[in-house]
């Protein structure tokens, strides 16, 4: 059952705000956490909670919008999109944040205190603005079919602002462009068939493995004004690729 409609095929808007926590409460989601029914459907939907979003032991609000607005001061957000959905600003200030959507996730503004997920059933695309961007404290990025792939070369990445890279994956096939702000650490990095490019515009990329799997296919790590340095003091490959193309202001694979 779905908690708020509004309109048929999400025609409307719906905008729901609690100084406490918006949580999900449909009955079958409280025996089944991972029951798909979506709680709210809508055109544009904005939720504003004090304490979190999806928090609860019914697992996270099962959603059906165009366009998301989620924010809260303290707590956590989870969000489970059904289908596509453009994330134009989504913020938890000091908790962590994890958001799926069963066909492509666009991202103009997210923002956690702590750790970020994204996932996607098809791709994660950029909103191809620059000034736009991803910012959390680790990131976790996964989808089959793209990360950053779509757009202009000047503006298709993902543009972040963290300082772990958790992983980032494309388990079929597509490329992985990201744009990172000010260095960090990339722990693990796969492409099953497309090219990888991480960019940071200030900063050092420390890489821990970063591969492009299928025959052909090219890494290309640039640190505008920084090093491209090894963390994990080459206790293994920290490139896997056909090519590689390695560009740094100061240095390469010093510490």
């Amino acid at each position: 059952a779905n908690l708020v409609a509004a309109g048929a095929g999400a025609a409307g808007d719906v905008s729901i705000t609690a100084a406490g926590a918006i949580l999900e409460s449909d009955p079958s989601d409280l025996s089944n956490p991972s029951d798909p029914s979506d709680d709210v459907i809508a055109d544009r939907l904005t939720l504003t909670a004090g304490t979190g979003l999806g928090t609860g032991a019914g697992g996270p609000l099962d959603v059906a919008a165009h366009t998301l607005v989620a924010t809260t001061t303290a707590g956590d957000v989870n969000v489970a999109e059904s289908n596509d959905v453009t994330l134009e600003n989504v913020v938890t200030t000091a908790g962590n944040a994890a958001l799926t959507a069963g066909g492509t996730l666009t991202v103009q503004t997210v923002t956690a205190g702590g750790s970020l997920s994204l996932s996607a059933g098809n791709r994660i695309d950029d909103d191809n603005v620059n000034a736009t961007r991803i910012a959390a404290a680790s990131l976790s990025l996964t989808a089959p079919n793209g990360l950053g792939a779509t757009g202009a070369n000047g503006t298709k990445a993902l543009d972040t602002q963290v300082a772990t890279l958790t992983s980032a994956t494309v388990a079929t096939a597509g490329e992985i462009n990201l744009a990172e702000a000010d260095g960090m650490i990339v722990s693990q990095v796969t492409a099953a068939n497309g090219n990888v490019t991480l960019t940071s515009a200030t900063g050092n990329l420390n890489l821990g493995q970063v591969a492009a799997n299928t025959a052909g296919n090219t890494v290309t790590v640039i640190a505008a004004a920084g090093a491209v340095t090894d963390a994990d003091g080459g206790a293994a490959n920290n490139v896997t690729a056909t090519n590689l193309a390695l560009t740094a202001a100061t240095s390469i694979g010093a510490a």
